[in-house]
């Protein structure tokens, strides 16, 4: 009898021990599905973090774009390199304005990442006209000097 009970003790043990430190596949898939979304979320803000980086460097070469064009005669390419620098940063100030954090938003965490992944490409979009609208701001005070 005793071992028994001993044999009984020990097997509650073990299943116990199996049961609780195991997850489920729906946890399982919660999990892939939250580190997902956080996954796609990274993503979106690295692009977002490097553009930012780069105001700075765009309203210094607004500033020299408009001394040049105080001293130049022909202003036409200065005022467009500014006014795609403008528009660049208005356009990250305009989708920052626009971006919702998705773990506020109640939708499935497969919308989540189908919006990041939307955003991510708008993002990618204004990165890569912010470097277009620098390198031709350089490219135009170049010409001028």
């Amino acid at each position: 009898m005793k071992r028994f009970f001993v044999l009984l003790a020990l097997s509650a043990g073990m299943l116990s021990c199996t049961n609780g430190g195991s997850t489920t596949e729906a946890e399982k898939s919660e999990v892939s599905a939250t580190e997902k979304v956080d996954a796609a979320k990274k993503e979106v803000m690295v692009i977002h973090d490097k553009t930012m980086a780069q105001m700075g460097e765009m309203g210094q070469l607004t500033t020299k774009l408009k001394a040049a064009a105080v001293e130049a005669t022909d202003t036409a390419a200065i005022y467009n390199a500014i006014n795609d620098l403008a528009q660049a940063k208005d356009s990250m100030m305009d989708w920052m304005h626009n971006f919702e954090n998705p773990d506020e938003m109640e939708i499935s965490e497969e919308e989540k990442v189908e919006y990041l992944n939307a955003e991510k490409a708008k993002m990618t979009d204004i990165a890569e006209y912010t470097n277009r609208s620098i390198d031709k701001a350089k490219e135009v005070l170049a010409k001028q000097n």
